[in-house]
């Protein structure tokens, strides 16, 4: 398999420096705490609602898929929580080269165990545009609030991405959550609420299916996923019983393009372990490649391959040899010399654990794709 470099979208400007990192990562991304208790606590629920109205309207949530077969839509709805908010500002709509700036939402059904909270393996993702102006004031309140609430210098460089600092400890009934919930209210809702992607589980557990809709005229319409020539869903399965390794696995809908597809990787996964030396290179190329927001977008990649290609790496690594030369991945690994990209993630290896950033159970769930992207824009934003 072969990549073309020049024939990949770049999604982020660059200054060649920044000179001060006065962004970090967990100032893009904000990862909430599981809360103390499922039901009565401080995270945002759907309908909450601040100037531009309810963040998810309730019509719009009885139009989306059954997010756990396990409940009626009613339920969810109530059992939905606000798990992680990020910042973007360059999304690249309605082309990479005039992009939006956008406020991101994550959420995911939770409930009371006998021991504490977790959450259930279905998510979906409702995008804000934003003006130029809105941005500018978002960044300079969120800066605002940083100040407010922090209590020992950070050093942004070398900070991982995690759950937020202000919110470990306290988790949700940390002082400032109040103050972000009424800060994020304020710049999102349903006025510009502009798409939702959703990721659900079927069958016995093995298969999850993604779809995303635009919001048109307070209704939600299903868009085509990238690569896909018009399809408007796309599912990945994998029987495997336990959690490391591919079993009955594959894409259900493939891109027809071999650059940066592991979808014949995951077939062939499924059925032996061997794999020639160039095929593992070959593959660690294609998950990094897809792991990379200098190469890839979100307008640019499907759903599948990039949820998949954490794990999918962490499995092909362990099959590489050692004394193959790491500069063969240069070209297709994202770097950056100000951050540090660590995974805080509980199992990275999971090949059942497709979650962006959130929870899976009640393990931190962190894609290496959302660290990255983390990175890029915090980088844009310290520089800009």
């Amino acid at each position: 398999m072969k990549l073309s470099i020049l024939a990949f979208i770049f999604v982020f400007p660059f200054l060649a420096q920044a000179t001060e990192l006065s962004w970090g990562l967990n100032d893009v991304t904000y990862i909430m705490p599981l809360p103390t208790n499922a039901s009565e606590n401080n995270l945002l629920k759907l309908q909450s609602a601040g100037d531009k109205g309810a963040l998810v309207p309730e019509a719009m949530v009885m139009q989306l898929p059954f997010m756990d077969m396990q409940h009626e839509k009613n339920e969810i709805n109530a059992m939905t929580r606000l798990m992680a908010v990020r910042i973007d500002h360059c999304f690249p709509l309605p082309t990479p080269m005039a992009c939006q700036k956008q406020v991101r939402m994550i959420w995911q059904p939770v409930k009371a165990t006998s021991a504490d909270v977790t959450t259930i393996d279905a998510a979906f993702h409702s995008f804000y545009v934003l003006t130029d102006e809105e941005f500018k004031s978002l960044t300079t309140e969120l800066m605002a609030w940083k100040k407010k609430f922090q209590t020992v210098e950070i050093d942004n460089a070398k900070t991982a991405l995690d759950i937020h600092p202000f919110w470990k400890k306290d988790r949700d009934q940390s002082p400032s959550l109040k103050e972000f919930n009424t800060l994020i209210t304020k710049y999102a809702g349903e006025k510009n609420l502009s798409r939702v992607t959703v990721m659900v589980l079927r069958r016995m557990n093995d298969v999850w299916g993604f779809l995303g809709a635009e919001v048109v005229d307070g209704k939600l319409v299903a868009g085509p996923i990238p690569r896909l020539e018009g399809l408007t869903s796309q599912m990945f399965f994998n029987q495997l019983q336990n959690n490391k390794g591919y079993t009955g696995a594959g894409i259900a809908q493939p891109p027809k393009t071999e650059e940066a597809n592991l979808a014949s990787f995951v077939e062939r996964a499924t059925t032996t372990a061997s794999f020639t030396e160039d095929e593992v290179i070959a593959n660690l190329k294609s998950a990094y490649a897809i792991e990379n927001p200098e190469l890839f977008n979100p307008e640019s990649m499907d759903c599948v391959n990039c949820h998949i290609a954490q794990a999918a790496r962490e499995y092909l690594t362990e099959k590489l040899s050692a004394s193959v030369d790491q500069n063969l991945f240069s070209a297709f690994k994202y770097t950056n010399k100000h951050y540090t990209l660590e995974n805080k993630s509980t199992e990275v290896f999971n090949t059942h654990q497709l979650r962006g950033v959130g929870y899976f159970g009640v393990n931190l769930a962190i894609s290496q794709r959302v660290i990255n992207e983390s990175a890029a824009v915090a980088e844009w934003l310290s520089a800009n």
